[in-house]
């Protein structure tokens, strides 16, 4: 039952002012953003609580997106997809009751990302009628599969991946349902970690619970209803008068993968963008074909990094609910890369998004060339080094997520090494990674002249030194941007490219490709890691002189490239 039908006829009645569904809007947010916060400091795992790879949100009963928190811009609507699965495939409404928790994975069954991502959903009902869902998403490291952390960058088909969770209850009436947890936990490799963190997921879906019984006692469920619906309605407009801000018409853009982890031939992503007064199209045709290897991506993931490129282009006022996604449509060939279908592998499917995400914004610029900036990094840098023990059980995992320059723009240099578009990892610091794991960061700083010249220049990557100090590990990474950097817009140059390395300057010295699973490291062994500067925007050699100078004088750019890119004379 929805709120709609929770409130009967009162909600027809309801008198909807722009104040009210603020502070309606903003207390939903709340809830969400609590729910947030309780995932992240009860979490168990860095890659949750450091590096905030989740997200979490309310739902209403047909599945729709009402508010989710802002940690992680992939997951935006990602949850609704899945939802919607579980009440047409698993579980219709009549059989939800107090207390259940589903939980499922399989990116093929709605809009979980990979493996690693479990959704939960928790039923939220109010004075006994259902009322709403509390859904959250988290990164999990590991779920079993072939690799320790559930990243196999050569796998061939899904099931070499990890455990396939289909729509399940975990919880039936608040009783904990023995026979799935003894199943999760002769699957995954670290059982007891894994399922702290199920229990951080399982806390924010009671807050959320709590949130919204809440604000339905202060209110009733007619004014919430009432607002809510008008909520939608207002998204929906303010997308509506941001793509009418965007000239009629058809842009096209393209880019490229290095690899696809398996064989070294490139993966194209293509888009056409047709304008067409307030909607939009976005029509992948004409994209590589799904490949064995775990570069590919499902159709709900490409959806949301679509849905993120246009809110963020047209507005970040706009409320990110289901409203604003309704003049947006998505043509997406099934046996694609951007839409594929079982049993291809996913868990690299961030590669493909980040580089869907380029498309898009390459296909913006065409029509925004002022408001879009040039390429950001690209890739979000992802390394797992596992450590082993005597038996070569895997005993602890450092996952990590390295961010790069961000792209120039009309107005201003790109952010140096920061966050950016549709993942926003955080930063772990580096005492908390040196307490929980026998390693030692000796370098981390900017990388110099890793950003595209530009009269606005690329912002920069980042160096980073690992060092494994005991034991034994296994080394993974799911990397690109090391054929093909970060593109420039308006005659700026590209950003320079992704580099990993093992022991570098040693007898021992091992450059690594963009994607390879499970390179062993000794005690003492040293891994550099050097990621993308963002695309510069414009002609370098009208940069200002001064500007020049300071990045010189900053180290940021070379003598040789001050002198040869920017046309700086001594």
């Amino acid at each position: 039952m929805s709120l709609r039908k929770l409130a009967g006829n009162a909600e027809a009645t309801v008198a909807v002012d722009p104040v009210m569904m603020q502070v309606v809007k903003n207390a939903l947010d709340s809830v969400a953003e609590q729910m947030a916060v309780t995932l992240q400091y009860t979490a168990h795992s860095t890659v949750i609580r450091e590096v905030l790879d989740f997200a979490t949100a309310l739902l209403d009963t047909d599945g729709r997106l009402i508010t989710q928190s802002a940690a992680a811009p992939t997951f935006v609507n990602a949850m609704g997809p899945t939802l919607r699965f579980v009440l047409e495939h698993a579980a219709p409404l009549n059989e939800w009751q107090e207390g259940d928790v589903f939980l499922v994975n399989d990116p093929y069954l709605g809009g979980s990302q990979h493996l690693p991502d479990l959704v939960m959903f928790r039923p939220i009902f109010w004075r006994g009628q259902l009322a709403g869902i509390a859904g959250c998403v988290a990164h999990h490291v590991d779920v079993g599969g072939t690799a320790p952390g559930s990243y196999f960058m050569t796998a061939t088909q899904i099931y070499q991946e990890g455990l396939r969770i289909p729509p399940v209850r975990l919880y039936r009436r608040g009783e904990l349902q023995g026979d799935i947890k003894r199943l999760l936990f002769a699957n995954i490799r670290l059982p007891d970690y894994v399922w702290g963190d199920m229990e951080a997921q399982m806390a924010s879906l009671r807050i959320g619970e709590q949130g919204l019984i809440e604000l339905l006692d202060r209110w009733g469920p007619a004014t919430i209803g009432a607002n809510i619906e008008a909520l939608l309605d207002y998204s929906e407009r303010l997308m509506r008068a941001g793509i009418r801000r965007i000239p009629n018409g058809r842009y096209r853009f393209a880019d490229r993968l290095d690899d696809d982890g398996v064989s070294n031939n490139p993966v194209e992503i293509q888009v056409d963008l047709t304008v067409a007064d307030e909607e939009i199209v976005a029509d992948f045709t004409g994209s590589s074909t799904q490949r064995a290897a775990p570069i590919n991506c499902s159709v709900s993931m490409t959806t949301a990094v679509v849905h993120y490129c246009l809110v963020a282009a047209i507005g970040a006022d706009i409320p990110v609910n289901e409203g604003c996604f309704r003049p947006v449509r998505i043509v997406a060939p099934a046996g694609t890369v951007i839409n594929a279908v079982p049993p291809a592998p996913v868990v690299g499917r961030m590669a493909t998004l980040h580089r869907t995400c380029d498309v898009v914004n390459g296909a913006l610029a065409q029509a925004l060339p002022e408001r879009i900036p040039a390429a950001y990094y690209g890739m979000s840098t992802t390394t797992m080094l596992s450590g082993l023990g005597d038996d070569g059980g895997m005993r602890w995992v450092l996952f990590e997520i390295g961010v790069g320059g961000w792209g120039g723009s009309s107005l201003r240099d790109g952010l140096e090494s920061c966050s950016a578009q549709i993942h926003n990892p955080a930063n772990t610091p580096i005492e908390m990674i040196e307490r929980l794991h026998p390693v030692r960061i000796e370098r981390y700083e900017l990388r110099p002249d890793s950003g595209g010249a530009g009269l606005h220049r690329g912002g920069l990557g980042l160096e980073r030194d690992v060092r494994l100090l005991t034991g034994q590990g296994q080394f993974t990474v799911l990397a690109d941007r090391m054929r093909f950097g970060p593109y420039g817009l308006a005659q700026g140059g590209d950003g320079a490219r992704t580099e990993i390395t093992v022991n570098p300057g040693a007898a021992s010295e091992r450059r690594l490709p963009s994607k390879i699973t499970g390179i062993a490291l000794a005690a003492g062994d040293l891994v550099r890691i050097k990621t993308t500067g963002g695309g510069g925007w414009g002609d370098p050699k009208r940069r200002d002189r001064a500007a020049v100078r300071r990045d010189l004088a900053l180290g940021k750019i070379s003598a040789a490239a001050a002198r040869d890119l920017y046309g700086l004379e001594e």
